[in-house]
């Protein structure tokens, strides 16, 4: 089966709003260390497996966060309406069929470390979704 997560990283690089904030930088999981911001991680949350009293069906209603990275408030902040912006629509990409999603939780986990502030906007969504 092809990767929902994949496809969202796909769907989310190719959509100009955001490839003109961070360019390539969208991640799956793991931001690789030392790449610069602004940045997108996508992780899975939960399955969203979805059954009927007959079982499993095709459709998926995953729970995915998305954390948008970047060197200020404000930058996070423009970051995250795009996302959201292009999260939300039905889209096809590859062999996975985005249905609407819907933004659950948008929070600023924004925090100091040992030698910088890290800015950090996430995005929780359910996103429904099956494989073509």
């Amino acid at each position: 089966m092809a990767s929902m997560t994949a496809a969202l990283r796909d769907r989310l690089k190719a959509a100009g709003p955001v490839a003109a904030i961070v360019g390539e930088r969208v991640y799956r999981t793991v931001r690789v260390q030392g790449d610069g911001l602004p940045a997108v991680v996508i992780t899975r949350v939960s399955p969203g497996r979805a059954y009927t009293m007959r079982g499993a069906i095709r459709l998926h209603g995953s729970r995915v966060r998305i954390d948008a990275l970047g060197r200020s408030a404000a930058e996070v902040e423009q970051l995250g309406d795009v996302l959201i912006a292009s999260i939300e629509p039905a889209e096809t990409v590859g062999e996975i069929g985005f249905s609407r999603s819907f933004l659950q939780f948008d929070r600023d986990l924004s925090e100091q470390n040992q030698t910088a502030f890290d800015h950090r906007r996430s995005l929780e969504f359910i996103i429904w979704w099956w494989a073509i």
